[in-house]
């Protein structure tokens, strides 16, 4: 998806959560076939309720103002050219 999108206003970002950070993690992004952006978060962490993460993977679309427009588990590519 991130190579349909690119050159346009979206970024996809994936966030790992895990009950605790590894030490290793730097590692692993730098040996990841993943090409898009990635962060790591905790189940404790305030993020995983703001974005109302209740499910694996939740989608959170947030267009370019920084209005979050949907959140789902399933967010196609009709709702996000719809926002670009």
């Amino acid at each position: 998806m991130n190579e349909h999108y690119e050159g346009k206003d979206f970024a996809l970002i994936g966030i790992h959560v895990d009950e605790e950070i590894p030490k290793d993690f730097a590692e692993q992004l730098a040996e990841s076939p993943i090409k898009y952006r990635q962060g790591l978060s905790t189940f404790e962490s305030e993020m995983m309720g703001d974005y109302a993460v209740s499910m694996y993977p939740t989608k959170v679309l947030i267009d370019k103002e920084g209005v979050v427009r949907k959140i789902s588990v399933m967010i196609s590519r009709a709702t996000i050219d719809k926002y670009l």
